[in-house]
């Protein structure tokens, strides 16, 4: 319960936390090489999404964007909404993702797809249109 509270305090009414994990992996960094030791915790939540999404705007992939077509299919796979969670004044990205989806793309080699893929990222207008009059 610590941990939403302080990583993700926009949910810490709105969600129930199941099990929590910790895992320890040693690997070379992808920059250096070195045998670098990662701790990460993965946490099971259920969240009330009707509350939840009330406090966050949602981001959707605005494919007209591409430059190149052919990146389409690239990142055909990945979550075409994502939630920003407004935190200290800074713009954080969530998606929710499989297991399998999560493990595939925390590796390095996947850099570049994420790349592509966030920078599709466009706040939904309709969001757009509030920060818009209450800034006028």
């Amino acid at each position: 319960r610590r941990f939403v509270s302080s990583k993700l305090p926009t949910f810490d009414d709105c969600m129930e936390v199941g099990d929590f994990t910790q895992k320890v992996e040693t690997m070379p960094s992808p920059k250096y090489g070195l045998n670098t030791t990662y701790l990460r915790a993965e946490l099971d939540a259920e969240v009330d999404e009707e509350t939840a999404l009330s406090s966050v705007s949602r981001w959707r992939m605005d494919t007209k964007q591409l430059k190149d077509p052919a990146d389409l299919e690239l990142i055909a796979d990945l979550p075409h909404v994502v939630y920003n969670i407004p935190e200290g004044g800074e713009i954080q990205l969530f998606a929710w993702l499989t297991p399998s989806q999560f493990e595939r793309l925390k590796s390095p080699e996947e850099k570049t797809r994420l790349e592509v893929w966030l920078q599709l990222m466009r706040m939904e207008d309709a969001f757009e249109e509030n920060v818009d009059a209450r800034f006028d």
